[in-house]
């Protein structure tokens, strides 16, 4: 295989991970919104698993 080939093996993975880096920032970007909502989502999901936690820890009780 020519040296060319073997570079395009070694940065073929760096390429596809940049790619799909510029892709979020640009939707984020595009849509600032978007990020808040995302935002928002995750900290409702982390208080649902908080209230969980909480719950499942009163009924078993500590150990």
């Amino acid at each position: 295989m020519p040296i060319g080939g073997f570079f395009v093996l070694w940065y073929w993975p760096f390429t596809k991970r940049f790619k799909n880096a510029w892709q979020a920032r640009r939707l984020f970007h595009k849509k600032p919104s978007l990020l808040g909502s995302l935002l928002a989502e995750r900290q409702a999901i982390f208080g649902q698993l908080d209230t969980a936690k909480k719950e499942y820890l009163s009924v078993t009780g500590p150990k």
